[in-house]
Parts: structure tokens; C-alpha cells; sequence
């Protein structure tokens, strides 16, 4: 038997503000927690090489890992390059999974994820999640260029501006003592400042910190790159850093936040290479500018 609802009542429910509401409200729940069925992430990719399959579907870097799937090498990958491939896996809970062909001895086992995983710290997983959020359409998604294997000295760090001056001691902290010739470029065109920034002398000495005066420049997401000092055209070096340079007022929120980002890489620097490290820290620095314009 079909139920029929009379006119009066069925208007009463649908046009009532409060039944939106209700169904906006339903609508909400279910974009945050998912179906019922449906396995919440409980980990991400943090470094990997070669070819892993999630349920039989290749994985990508910083990709999310849903509770309860299983993650293995590929037999064909393995089979092409025996020696070859690993991938590191953050959980929520701040552990790690580490499978490796690299190194003789290591552990090539399924990896079975739990279908469940606390958060280590409340709200730790959700910050976590937000630094490596990117779109393909986001003006903020910047690609690391890197050399492989080549550790920069030249720290990706967050910048205090104040009243034109640039404190770069956190960029320099590992570089030597010296005069460099740099230029401050910004990542995208349209927060070119006005006039362009040409080339800029830093003398950078650690023991006297000392910010630098930049005519033009505005709180922003910029690169900096060394330039050589010798020859006309002053070729780069192939030192460069991202940096997210942001008003005093800001700067201890930013700061905090990249903070953060440089304690994930610090507990996994023993198992995580030079270019998923620079590629975790620039897709932080990329989310906490966000947050800041």
C-alpha cells in the first residue's frame, strides 16, 4: 500500500524553512563524514617510488589512504626494476609504514592498513590534511624544480615584512657568511609589485641580523634565487627557496603553522628523500598563504 499525504500536510513539510534546513543540515553531515559504509582516510602518501597499488589502483604522492585497503608493489614494476621502489606512509595516529626494495632486508610485505586510527593530537590530522589540499586550477599550486639528490642550503621558510624590511636570517640560517647577489620573484604574476624587483645584494652574517630594505615589495608568496655574482647575465645557481612573506601582525600565527609542517619531515627525515620533503614543505607554505590573503 502506497502512502498518500494530503495537500495541506505535504505543503506544510516542503515549504517550510525549517525542512531546508534540515536538509541542508543532512546534506553538510554527509559531505564531512561520508556515507555510511564508506572508510574514512586514516593515513597519506608521504614518499614513494615506483609503482603501488590501493586495492589494485596506482597511489601518488600525498594521496589519502582510506581505513581497512591493502597497498602492494606492483608485480610488473617490481618484475622491470627488482631493485627499485619504496613508499612511506604517515598514519593519523603520527606512525609510519615503510616498505623498501632498496636496501637488502627490508620488509616487502602487503601492507594492511586498520580500519581505524586516532588522531596523535586533537586536530593534528585535520592540519595535516589542509597542507596538502591543492587544485589543478589553485594559483597557489607551485611545483618544487629540484636536482635530485641535492640538498638546498637555502631554507623554504614563512618571512616577517615590516615597513618595507625582510628578515631572511630563517631562509640563511645554513648559509655561510658572505655577500650574495638574489632576486625576489614572485610566484604569481598578478602580485607582481610595482616597480619590478631586479637584483638584490644580501650580506648575510649570522652572528649580526640584519632585514633587508626591498623597494616594491608586498607580503606574498615569492621565490627567492641566488644569482651567480660573476659574468653579465648573472645565471642562477640553482639555490632557490619558496618563501611566504607575511606582515608582523601575521607572523607568529604563519610562522607556528610551518612549524608544523618542518616537525612532520623532521620525524620522517630518515626515510623521507630530499624532493618529497621540499614538495611537502612547499605544499604547506602554499596552504598557509592561502589562509593569510
Amino acid at each position: 500500500m502506497v502512502m498518500k499525504w494530503p495537500a495541506t500536510v505535504y505543503h506544510q513539510i516542503v515549504n517550510k524553512p525549517t525542512c531546508l534546513l534540515f536538509v541542508a543540515a543532512i546534506l553538510s553531515f554527509c559531505s564531512l563524514k561520508g556515507f555510511a559504509g564508506e572508510p574514512a582516510d586514516v593515513g597519506k602518501v608521504m614518499d614513494i617510488h615506483g609503482v603501488w597499488l590501493l586495492d589494485g589502483r596506482p597511489l601518488k604522492l600525498f594521496q589519502s589512504i582510506p581505513g581497512g585497503s591493502k597497498i602492494y608493489r606492483s608485480p610488473e614494476d617490481q618484475k622491470k626494476y627488482p631493485t627499485l621502489g619504496k613508499i612511506l606512509i604517515l598514519l593519523r595516529d603520527r606512525t609510519s609504514i615503510f616498505r623498501s626494495f632498496e636496501a637488502p632486508g627490508e620488509n616487502h610485505d602487503l601492507i594492511e592498513i586498520p580500519k581505524s586510527v586516532a588522531d596523535a593530537t586533537p586536530g593534528g590530522w585535520k592540519r595535516l590534511k589542509s597542507f596538502l589540499t591543492t587544485t589543478t586550477d589553485d594559483k597557489h599550486d607551485v611545483v618544487p624544480t629540484l636536482v635530485r639528490g641535492i640538498n638546498s642550503q637555502l631554507q623554504d621558510q614563512v618571512l616577517k615584512y615590516t615597513d618595507g624590511r625582510i628578515d631572511l636570517s630563517s631562509s640563511f640560517q645554513k648559509m655561510d657568511a658572505g655577500n650574495y647577489l638574489l632576486k625576489i620573484k614572485p610566484v604569481h604574476s598578478d602580485s607582481e609589485p610595482s616597480p619590478k624587483l631586479g637584483h638584490i645584494t644580501f650580506s648575510w652574517d649570522p652572528n649580526k641580523k640584519s632585514p633587508l630594505r626591498v623597494a616594491g615589495i608586498s607580503p606574498g608568496l615569492y621565490k627567492i634565487i641566488l644569482l651567480e655574482e660573476s659574468g653579465k647575465d648573472h645565471d642562477p645557481t640553482g639555490e632557490e627557496a619558496l618563501v611566504y612573506i607575511v606582515h608582523e601582525n601575521k607572523f607568529q600565527q604563519a610562522s607556528s603553522e610551518f612549524q608544523e609542517a618542518e616537525s612532520v619531515v623532521e620525524q620522517l627525515s630518515n626515510r623521507m628523500t630530499v624532493d618529497a620533503k621540499r614538495s611537502f614543505l612547499w605544499a604547506a607554505l602554499q596552504s598557509i598563504s592561502r589562509e593569510g590573503d
